[in-house]
Order: structure tokens, then sequence, then C-alpha cells
């Protein structure tokens, strides 16, 4: 077993922690792992990795583009009737137009994920630091403009991130 190697392999991937607790191992593990670890294939990994990335950025955008009042009406109470969904469609946006609405974003251990170094609980959000949050932006922002041309008041819609 050449581990220096296989470090070296998983180091250019940037998964040189799937080796983090080698030295804690029994000889048996270290070998089942070894195993593992070299029959992955992980240049074919991150490629469908960031295919799959791109596409997703493609659908968000995509879905973002037909985000309208129809789809609002889509959301929530199946049975109630067309005039009480536009009652609470107009309700909505004056809300969001008169800056009562937030986002409650719950990103369960994303900011790992984003390297966050700092207690996550206290995190202001930057939309540099990964896609979770930057998904969320053209919809919220889409909504406030929804609000302005509905109301004539452009409201904000603050953010908070529970990761």
């Amino acid at each position: 077993m050449d581990v220096t190697q296989l470090r070296e392999e998983l180091a250019k991937y940037n998964q040189e922690h799937l080796l983090q607790f080698w030295d804690d191992l029994s000889n048996e593990e270290k070998h089942e792992l070894y195993t593992e670890l070299k029959e992955l294939n992980l240049d074919e990994v991150t490629r469908y990795f960031r295919k799959t990335q791109h596409s997703n950025t493609e659908e968000l955008g995509k879905l973002d583009d037909r985000l309208s009042r129809s789809h609002l009406k889509s959301m929530g109470m199946v049975r109630t009737d067309a005039d009480r969904l536009k009652q609470y469609e107009n309700e909505g946006l004056r809300l969001i137009g008169n800056g009562k609405v937030a986002v409650l974003l719950l990103a369960g251990g994303q900011g790992t994920g984003l390297e966050l170094r700092i207690l996550k609980e206290c995190t202001m959000l930057d939309f540099h630091l990964g896609k979770l949050f930057i998904s969320y932006r053209p919809k919220i922002l889409r909504l406030e403009t929804l609000a302005e041309q509905t109301t004539g008041q452009r409201g904000s819609v603050p953010w908070y991130a529970f990761t």
C-alpha cells in the first residue's frame, strides 16, 4: 500500500480529509479503506459533479425566468377559490412591498461546506460564499419586483440563514 501516493492523488481533488483518521485504523481497516479509495475514479466523479452543478444552475435560471404571478397561485392551498387566492397573493405582495416579510433559510450544515471559519450562527450572508445562497437570491428579487409592480412599493426582504 502506497499511502503517500494515495494522499497525493486525493489532494488533487481536495479529498485528502478522507485519510484524516488513517493512523487510528487497524491494519484490516486501513487495507479496506485503501482498496475502496483506490477503486474510486475521482476524475470521473468530479466530471459528474461539475456537470450536475452546471445543469442545476441552468435549471434554476430557467425556473426563475418563468416565475410569475400565475406560479404564485399554484403554490399552497389547492382547495381555495380563485378570489381568496388573489387576496392572499395581494396581501403577500403588499407585505413584501412594506418590508414586512423576511426569509428564513434553513441550510442544514451547509456552513461547513461553504468553509465558514466563524460561528455559523453569527454569519452575515455574503452571496459569493456558495451556490446554495445564490440560488435563492433571484427568486426573492423577483418577488420584490412583483411587489413593486403591484403595490408601487419596493420593500427589502431580509435574510436569516441557519446553518
